[in-house]
């Protein structure tokens, strides 16, 4: 149950908006547990937070609306907005000990009683009339729809008059019924007489009418057949007549001879689609026209071919058609003039065998016997020893046909004859010539196997120069010639793997040129790391060969980094042991040793250990693994009875430069 927070009508659960005041009780309405009445914020919520308790179809949550008035008033049973006040709005009544607000919850119903029939209803549905007598309803709530003994009795009294009032009312009705039942079936007899009189009437009316129309139908139908015969007779001449238009190429004067063919005419739907054939068509030869003034030949026979499709057997398609075949065969003529044989037999093969004239097929035979010429003389040269120039005429001829056959088999015979060469210019230790032969008998034809022997022997010899160029140090060269082998045979492995050694010994040298860099700038732990990455393989070993010193150097750095520089200390001028207090003169004097091979500045600290005051600082800066002697004068040190001391040159502090 809901209770709409504006008017307080009570509503079904499923209820959305309010039916009196159309308020969203969905924007308002909360859920409650039905055991501990705490709120339920999740609408998916499956156990109470509070309480524990599991919503199923016995437990539900409550609905409750946020906004709904709690309380109602004790005199009139208005809605009352603010709980706390002393008096009602609407009727004014004081709110004291003797009468309170009512509280208004799910559980408490309080009613209106009707006091005329007795029946009760509800303060929350809102209404004020009763819907059985219309009886204006006491406006005090009750909590209970049970009337008093007094108001019962009066109840019963005004029952009991109406009842003996209904009686009468009844009595009076049933003989009025009785009269007015009487003059019906007066009329009725009546109204039958008249309808008997009537129907016959109609009758012989409808005899009448039946014979006349059937004598106005037999005249229509004869006057349709012979207006069909006429129509269809008309429209059999205007197809007749348009067909024979469009052999003129009077293609308008046949539109209008079938636009006259009627909608309701059996020729319509005929008329309609040869209409459309004919725009079509036209349409079609416009583009073709079009196409030829451009020139676009090709394109104006393929809208000729369209045209023709439709069946409107108009002169002038053929016409078109003929004109771009002739302008087609006079552009490949002319190309052909201009000695562009490629390009005369490219625009040939785009023309279809069914569209080629006597032209185009005399223009395809002229381009074919120029490309079986520069075959013929091929195989002359070739039998003539002039290798280079039958190639040039083999490749001018598959320049302008490169899918014709040549029966003469010429490519084979050259590449034969190239092979021959380049195996006699190998022979003759001329490496490069042999490559080049071999390379232009691929050119003649790349499917001749013979080509291949002599391209490994080729690559063969170049792989081992550059395994000895390598094995020399001299990787330019080395490179150089590994490159050569695998152009010669892309797949030599000796040649792969030069130029992977090559690779392998730059990236090393590389490696090594970094550590050097690292070293410059005193990275000794990551210029050892790097020099670490060169492993001392025979690559490895190859590239260090030319770093002897810095890999020296490192090591020996890598070594002292943490304690580059030594001191050692002596004493020449004081005595061990001091009977008596005294102040003193002396000298403390060591050596001091840079250990590795950077220029080091180290801060000495002389100290004589009597007193903690008696010491003294110097600053030096010591070449690389240079050893300096070090002396410090002291004077006037006191010393007390028959005290002893010792002295030492410590390192304070050093910066590898």
């Amino acid at each position: 149950m809901k209770i709409c927070p504006k008017c307080g009508l009570q509503l079904r659960d499923d209820t959305v908006f309010c039916s009196r005041c159309g308020t969203n009780l969905e924007a308002t309405e909360k859920r409650f547990c039905p055991r501990c009445n705490a709120e339920i914020k999740s609408n998916d919520a499956v156990f109470c937070r509070s309480c524990g308790l599991k919503f199923d179809e016995e437990n539900k949550p409550i609905v409750r609306i946020s906004d709904n008035i709690s309380k109602i008033c004790c005199h009139c049973g208005a809605s009352l907005t603010n709980e706390n006040a002393r008096f009602c709005k609407v009727c004014g009544g004081e709110f004291n000990d003797e009468h309170k607000p009512l509280p208004l919850s799910d559980n408490a119903k309080y009613y209106r009683i009707c006091m005329h029939c007795g029946t009760p209803y509800e303060i929350r549905t809102g209404i004020k009339t009763c819907n059985k007598c219309g009886t204006k309803l006491d406006p005090r709530p009750r909590t209970s729809p049970q009337l008093s003994e007094e108001e019962q009795a009066r109840v019963r009294e005004r029952m009991e008059k109406e009842r003996k009032f209904r009686e009468q009312k009844e009595a009076a009705e049933r003989k009025k019924c009785q009269a007015e039942r009487l003059a019906l079936e007066r009329e009725e007899k009546i109204r039958q007489e008249k309808e008997r009189i009537l129907k016959e009437q109609r009758a012989a009316t409808r005899r009448k009418v039946r014979k006349t129309i059937g004598v106005l139908v037999l005249i229509t139908i004869l006057c349709l057949t012979i207006g069909n015969g006429i129509w269809m007779y008309m429209d059999k001449t205007n197809i007749k007549n348009a067909e024979a238009a469009l052999c003129e190429n009077n293609y308008t004067q046949a539109l209008e001879l079938y636009g006259k063919i009627h909608s309701k005419s059996g020729y319509y739907n005929q008329a309609q689609k040869r209409i459309e054939e004919i725009n079509t068509a036209v349409e079609c030869c416009d583009k073709a026209r079009k196409s030829i003034e451009k020139p676009s030949y090709l394109d104006a026979m393929q809208q000729c071919k369209n045209a023709k499709e439709y069946n409107t057997n108009m002169p002038m398609v053929d016409e078109l058609y003929t004109n771009a075949q002739n302008g087609i065969a006079e552009y490949i003529n002319k190309l052909i003039g201009e000695e562009n044989y490629k390009n005369a037999l490219v625009v040939i093969n785009k023309v279809e065998d069914t569209d080629r004239n006597e032209a185009i097929k005399a223009a395809e035979t002229t381009v074919m016997d120029k490309v079986k010429a520069y075959y013929s003389s091929g195989n002359e040269l070739l039998d003539a020893g002039s290798l280079d120039t039958s190639l040039v005429n083999l490749n001018a001829a598959r320049d302008i046909a490169p899918d014709y056959k040549d029966d003469t088999n010429l490519k084979t015979k050259l590449a034969e004859a190239y092979v021959n060469q380049a195996t006699a210019q190998y022979n003759a230790g001329s490496l490069e010539s042999a490559l080049a032969m071999v390379k232009k008998a691929n050119e003649a034809d790349n499917t001749y196997t013979g080509a291949e022997d002599v391209r490994k022997k080729v690559a063969a010899s170049y792989a081992q120069t550059a395994k000895a160029k390598f094995n020399e140090k001299n990787m330019t060269e080395a490179l150089n010639y590994a490159n050569k082998a695998l152009d010669a045979y892309d797949n030599d492995s000796d040649a792969k793997n030069v130029k992977a050694n090559v690779d392998t010994y730059n990236k090393y040298v590389e490696l090594l040129n970094k550590a050097g860099g690292q070293y410059g700038r005193w990275e000794i732990a990551n210029a050892h790391d790097t020099l670490s990455d060169v492993p001392t393989d025979t690559i490895g070993n190859m590239a260090r060969a030319n770093f002897p010193s810095l890999i020296s150097n490192i090591s020996n750095d890598y070594e002292y980094r943490n304690n580059p520089v030594t001191v050692s200390s002596m004493d020449a001028s004081f005595t061990e042991q001091f009977y008596n207090s005294r102040y003193d003169d002396g000298s403390v004097w060591g050596y001091v040793e840079n250990r590795i091979n950077r220029p080091v500045t180290v801060k000495l600290k002389f100290y004589v250990d009597a007193y903690s005051e008696n010491y003294l600082y110097a600053t030096y800066t010591l070449g690389a693994k240079e050893t300096r002697f070090v002396n410090m004068d002291f004077y006037d040190v006191y010393f007390g009875p028959y005290s002893r001391y010792s002295y030492n040159i410590y390192i304070d502090d050093y910066t590898v430069n």
